[in-house]
């Protein structure tokens, strides 16, 4: 007996692929190969990932069939699975990201943007014993900028308790220095 699914097109968006089981033999393929053997993400997201939002919705059920009827799939060696990027394929929800907000600390500091951007960097990551705040406020008056994370610009990270090992590792292997709070206080007073 074959079973079949209509899945929508990733690429194509009014259209549509056959997947098709073949419970006598335990084949699965797919139309837009032809019905070739050869593995799509047509295949993989409902039949091995169990994903819906592509499935048309009458075919839900005969989806949960051949899955319950189906042995495991492998996907091939080198499989990247590239589906799983596309929200609005897999029916999830999507939302644009918003525009970044431009910052105004240059103003409240009296200085111009290009003469902010121009102070070298410092982040801080974990905790002290004063806030954040007035670490910031402290870095400024010294003629430095803060951001809060590690890029080609950063000249320094601070290092608190607690401190997370994301920003370290991004700290270390782009050669930035890294220092203590005590460390830090030495460097801009001295």
């Amino acid at each position: 007996m074959i079973l079949k699914i209509c899945v929508r097109s990733k690429s194509n968006p009014g259209h549509h692929h056959f997947v098709s089981y073949d419970t006598d033999c335990g084949q699965v393929r797919c139309s837009c190969s032809d019905f070739d053997d050869i593995y799509c993400a047509h295949i993989d997201a409902p039949l091995r990932a169990g994903e819906r939002g592509m499935v048309f919705e009458q075919d839900h059920e005969t989806a949960d069939r051949i899955m319950a009827m189906m042995p495991p799939i492998e996907p091939p060696v080198g499989w990247k699975a590239s589906w799983q990027r596309n929200k609005a394929w897999r029916g999830l929800p999507t939302r644009k990201r918003a525009a970044p907000t431009k910052s105004t600390r240059h103003a409240a500091l009296g200085i111009s943007e290009e003469d902010m951007l121009r102070r070298p960097c410092v982040v801080f990551t974990g905790t002290f014993s004063v806030s954040r705040n007035e670490l910031v406020a402290q870095a400024e008056q010294h003629g430095w900028r803060a951001a809060g994370m590690i890029n080609f610009q950063t000249r320094a990270l601070v290092v608190g308790e607690k401190a997370g090992g994301r920003k370290l590792r991004a700290a270390e292997a782009a050669g930035v220095e890294i220092l203590s709070l005590a460390s830090w206080s030495e460097r801009i007073s001295g």
